[in-house]
Protein backbone atom coordinates (compact mmCIF):
# COMPACT_ATOMS: atom_id res chain seq x y z
CA UNK A 1 0.00 0.00 0.00
CA UNK A 2 1.27 3.61 -0.91
CA UNK A 3 1.33 6.52 1.44
CA UNK A 4 -1.02 7.93 -0.36
CA UNK A 5 -3.57 5.11 -0.06
CA UNK A 6 -3.26 5.20 4.10
CA UNK A 7 -6.18 7.49 5.60
CA UNK A 8 -4.13 7.63 8.97
CA UNK A 9 -3.22 10.88 10.57
CA UNK A 10 -0.06 11.27 11.47
CA UNK A 11 0.59 12.16 15.32
CA UNK A 12 1.83 14.59 17.34
CA UNK A 13 3.98 17.39 15.03
CA UNK A 14 2.04 20.37 16.84
CA UNK A 15 3.89 23.82 16.27
CA UNK A 16 4.05 26.87 17.30
CA UNK A 17 4.31 28.97 20.59
CA UNK A 18 3.08 27.60 23.94
CA UNK A 19 0.00 29.56 25.52
CA UNK A 20 -1.03 29.25 28.91
CA UNK A 21 -4.53 27.57 29.28
CA UNK A 22 -4.61 30.11 32.28
CA UNK A 23 -4.35 33.29 30.21
CA UNK A 24 -6.73 31.81 27.19
CA UNK A 25 -9.39 31.19 30.20
CA UNK A 26 -8.50 35.03 32.44
CA UNK A 27 -8.46 36.84 29.13
CA UNK A 28 -11.28 34.59 26.84
CA UNK A 29 -9.05 34.33 24.03
CA UNK A 30 -10.90 33.40 20.92
CA UNK A 31 -9.47 29.86 18.99
CA UNK A 32 -9.76 26.52 17.19
CA UNK A 33 -8.57 23.55 18.48
CA UNK A 34 -7.26 21.75 15.78
CA UNK A 35 -6.20 18.46 17.17
CA UNK A 36 -5.17 17.06 20.51
CA UNK A 37 -3.05 14.17 22.10
CA UNK A 38 -2.27 12.44 25.53
CA UNK A 39 1.14 12.91 27.06
CA UNK A 40 2.54 11.29 30.24
CA UNK A 41 2.67 13.46 33.12
CA UNK A 42 5.35 14.16 35.62
CA UNK A 43 2.71 16.04 38.28
CA UNK A 44 1.94 13.84 41.22
CA UNK A 45 -1.92 12.39 41.23
CA UNK A 46 -2.24 12.97 37.36
CA UNK A 47 -0.94 10.30 34.79
CA UNK A 48 -1.59 12.39 31.98
CA UNK A 49 -2.63 15.45 30.64
CA UNK A 50 -3.98 17.00 27.36
CA UNK A 51 -1.64 18.54 24.96
CA UNK A 52 -3.74 20.55 22.08
CA UNK A 53 -2.69 22.13 18.94
CA UNK A 54 -4.91 25.38 18.64
CA UNK A 55 -4.97 28.05 16.25
CA UNK A 56 -5.64 31.81 17.42
CA UNK A 57 -6.08 34.37 15.18
CA UNK A 58 -4.27 32.32 12.04
CA UNK A 59 -1.81 31.66 14.19
CA UNK A 60 -0.76 28.15 15.34
CA UNK A 61 -0.20 27.05 18.55
CA UNK A 62 -0.15 24.44 21.15
CA UNK A 63 -1.22 24.51 24.71
CA UNK A 64 -2.10 21.75 27.47
CA UNK A 65 -3.98 20.90 30.62
CA UNK A 66 -5.10 17.88 33.21
CA UNK A 67 -9.28 18.82 32.86
CA UNK A 68 -10.12 15.21 32.34
CA UNK A 69 -14.03 16.70 31.13
CA UNK A 70 -11.92 18.85 28.64
CA UNK A 71 -10.05 15.90 27.65
CA UNK A 72 -13.17 13.08 27.72
CA UNK A 73 -14.51 15.75 25.59
CA UNK A 74 -12.51 15.95 22.68
CA UNK A 75 -11.75 12.19 23.14
CA UNK A 76 -16.27 11.60 22.19
CA UNK A 77 -15.13 14.44 19.38
CA UNK A 78 -12.40 12.43 17.99
CA UNK A 79 -14.89 9.13 17.74
CA UNK A 80 -18.04 10.79 16.81
CA UNK A 81 -15.83 12.52 13.60
CA UNK A 82 -14.09 8.73 13.18
CA UNK A 83 -17.51 6.41 13.68
CA UNK A 84 -19.81 9.00 11.85
CA UNK A 85 -18.42 10.47 9.31
CA UNK A 86 -19.02 13.73 10.64
CA UNK A 87 -16.29 16.27 10.53
CA UNK A 88 -16.16 18.12 13.99
CA UNK A 89 -12.57 19.41 13.65
CA UNK A 90 -11.06 22.06 13.73
CA UNK A 91 -13.67 23.52 16.75
CA UNK A 92 -13.90 26.70 15.70
CA UNK A 93 -14.34 29.98 17.35
CA UNK A 94 -14.65 29.15 21.05
CA UNK A 95 -13.03 29.91 24.33
CA UNK A 96 -12.33 27.40 27.52
CA UNK A 97 -14.65 28.47 30.73
CA UNK A 98 -13.92 26.82 34.06
CA UNK A 99 -17.47 25.25 35.51
CA UNK A 100 -18.43 24.91 39.07
CA UNK A 101 -17.00 21.91 39.31
CA UNK A 102 -13.66 23.26 38.11
CA UNK A 103 -13.34 21.23 35.01
CA UNK A 104 -12.54 22.99 31.77
CA UNK A 105 -15.57 23.13 29.40
CA UNK A 106 -15.24 24.51 25.57
CA UNK A 107 -18.02 27.01 24.79
CA UNK A 108 -19.07 29.20 21.89
CA UNK A 109 -16.97 32.64 22.35
CA UNK A 110 -18.97 35.34 23.15
CA UNK A 111 -18.64 38.71 21.49
CA UNK A 112 -16.55 40.28 24.23
CA UNK A 113 -13.89 37.10 23.69
CA UNK A 114 -10.36 38.47 22.75
CA UNK A 115 -9.90 38.30 19.02
CA UNK A 116 -5.54 38.80 19.32
CA UNK A 117 -4.46 41.48 17.32
CA UNK A 118 -0.81 40.23 16.43
CA UNK A 119 0.08 42.23 19.40
CA UNK A 120 -1.82 40.68 21.25
CA UNK A 121 -0.75 37.68 20.46
CA UNK A 122 2.98 38.24 21.31
CA UNK A 123 1.75 39.33 24.33
CA UNK A 124 0.38 35.76 25.37
CA UNK A 125 3.48 34.21 24.29
CA UNK A 126 5.44 36.66 26.36
CA UNK A 127 3.37 36.44 29.26
CA UNK A 128 2.72 32.64 28.90
CA UNK A 129 6.71 31.97 29.11
CA UNK A 130 6.68 34.25 32.25
CA UNK A 131 3.88 32.42 33.82
CA UNK A 132 5.22 28.97 32.93
CA UNK A 133 8.61 30.43 35.13
CA UNK A 134 6.83 31.82 38.09
CA UNK A 135 5.31 27.77 38.28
Amino acid sequence: MKPSQINVKYRGGFKGSFICIQLLIERKVCFDVVDFTHKDSCVRDCEKFCYMQIRIGGMLCVTWHASEVLTGFLEDCKAEEQEGGQSIFPIEDCIVTVGEDRAYYLIDAPADALRPTDADFDDLVRESKRYNRRR
